[in-house]
C-alpha cells in the first residue's frame, strides 16, 4: 500500500456507436505544434487509467515511475491545492533511477522524464491532515523542451497540448494508520565511477531527420542515428570528410566483451530525444552544448559543460538527448553477446528508422 507503481501514458479516445476506444491517427498530424511524425494523446493515464486518483494514509510513500508514454516527457513535481485555491509545492527525495539505487537520497522540487526514463521517488505525506488534495503535475511542454505548454492549471483533464494533471492523491486518515515513520539513509549504493581514461575508444552518433541527411537507398522520411568520426580533441568538432557515407541505420559495428567504450550523442535538433541502449547499462560522463552554422554538420563543435539533473547521476540505460547538446556515455560491455539496437525511445521515431545495431564480440571467438 506504500509502495506504488506509476506507469504514465498519454493516449486519446474517440466514440463510435456509443463505445469508446482507444484513438491512433491514420495519419499523424502535421499541424503544430504535432511534430509531423510524433503522437501525442490528449488524456494522460496512470496505470492504464483516466483520470486517476488514490486515496493515501498520512504516511511516507515510496512511488515507482515510469514513462511509458509514446513521445511525451513528463516534468513532475507535487503541489498541495488549498481549499483558497493557494497551490504550494512539495519538496521529494528521489532515491534511484533506470538501474537502481543513486548514491544518496537527493531532495528535489520536480522530476523530468523522457520516454522510458524511471525514477524511484520517495514522498512524505505524513504531515498532512485528511481532506488534503495532492496533485502530480506536469508542466513539460510538447514537443520537449520547445512546444506548447497549458496556462490553466489543476483543473479537469481538457484536450489542450500539456495536460497538467496526472494523478490526484485524497488524503484520508480515516481509512487505515500507517506504520511508523522511517528516515531514509544517508546512503544508498557505492557506484565505481568508469574513467573515461579506460575506454577503449569513442563512438559518436549524429540524431538527424533523413529528409536532412537523405540515405540514398531510402526515400522515406525518417530519423537516423548515423556514426561519424570526430577529433580526437572533442573541442575541435568532425574531421575532414568525417562522414562515412557507408554507415546507415542497419550496419553493424563491434564492441567487444568485457572492454569499456563512449558512445556521443550529438543533438543539432529542436526536439530532445531519448536514447536506450540495449544489452549494458552505463554512466553519463559528460553533457556539453554545441555550437553550428546550421547548414553544415561538419561545423558542429562541442561547448560548454551542462550540470547533470539528480536522476543522471546513477546507472541508466535511456538518457534523454536535449537540442543542441552533446550526451557522452561510458559502459563496460560485460555478460552479453550478441546483435543488439541503440534507438531513440520516441515510438514513431524508432518505427521511423531512428535505430542502428551493434554486435558484442568475444575477442577470442569473433564469430
Amino acid at each position: 500500500n506504500f509502495e506504488i507503481p506509476i506507469l504514465l501514458q498519454d493516449r486519446s479516445f474517440t466514440l463510435s456507436g456509443g463505445k469508446v476506444s482507444l484513438y491512433y491517427p491514420p495519419t499523424l498530424n502535421t499541424a503544430l505544434p504535432f511534430p509531423s511524425d510524433d503522437f501525442t494523446g490528449t488524456n494522460v493515464i496512470v496505470n492504464g487509467v483516466v483520470n486517476p486518483y488514490i486515496d493515501a494514509i498520512p504516511g511516507q510513500y515510496r512511488f515507482r515511475i515510469l514513462n511509458g508514454a509514446n513521445s511525451r516527457t513528463f516534468r513532475l513535481n507535487f503541489v498541495k491545492v488549498g481549499t483558497d485555491g493557494v497551490i504550494t509545492n512539495i519538496n521529494f527525495y528521489i532515491i534511484g533511477s533506470d538501474q537502481g539505487f543513486l548514491t544518496s537520497p537527493k531532495q528535489v522540487s520536480v522530476v523530468t522524464l523522457s520516454p522510458a526514463e524511471r525514477a524511484d521517488v520517495f514522498l512524505d505525506l505524513s504531515s498532512f491532515v485528511t481532506g488534503s488534495k495532492i496533485w502530480l503535475v506536469n508542466s513539460a511542454p510538447f514537443p520537449f523542451p520547445n512546444g506548447v505548454t497549458r496556462t490553466s492549471p489543476y483543473v479537469a483533464l481538457s484536450s489542450q497540448w500539456t495536460p497538467t494533471e496526472v494523478l490526484r492523491i485524497n488524503v484520508n486518515s480515516i481509512i487505515g494508520t500507517a506504520p511508523p515513520k522511517s528516515v531514509l539513509p544517508s546512503s544508498l549504493l557505492s557506484i565505481t565511477r568508469l574513467s573515461a581514461s579506460s575506454a577503449k575508444l569513442t563512438r559518436s552518433f549524429l540524431i538527424a531527420p533523413t529528409v536532412l541527411y537523405p540515405d540514398p537507398g531510402c526515400s522515406e522520411n525518417g530519423w537516423i542515428l548515423k556514426r561519424f568520426k570526430t577529433d580526437t580533441d572533442p573541442t575541435k568538432g568532425f574531421y575532414p570528410g568525417g562522414w562515412d557515407a557507408k554507415l546507415y541505420i542497419n550496419q553493424n559495428f563491434f564492441p567487444v566483451l568485457n572492454t569499456i567504450e563512449i558512445w556521443e550523442f550529438w543533438n543539432p535538433g529542436t526536439e530532445a530525444h531519448p536514447i536506450h541502449i540495449h544489452a549494458v547499462i552505463f554512466q553519463i560522463l559528460r553533457i556539453t552544448t554545441l555550437t553550428w552554422n546550421g547548414a553544415n554538420y561538419e561545423s558542429m563543435v562541442s561547448g560548454t559543460s551542462v550540470t547533470l539533473d539528480t536522476i543522471q547521476t546513477g546507472w541508466k540505460d535511456t538518457v534523454k538527448v536535449l537540442p543542441m547538446t552533446i550526451v557522452r556515455v561510458i559502459m563496460k560491455f560485460e555478460q552479453n553477446q550478441g546483435k543488439f539496437p541503440v534507438h531513440c525511445h520516441i515510438v514513431e521515431h524508432e518505427d521511423n528508422e531512428m535505430m542502428n545495431q551493434f554486435r558484442v564480440i568475444d575477442s577470442s571467438n569473433p564469430c
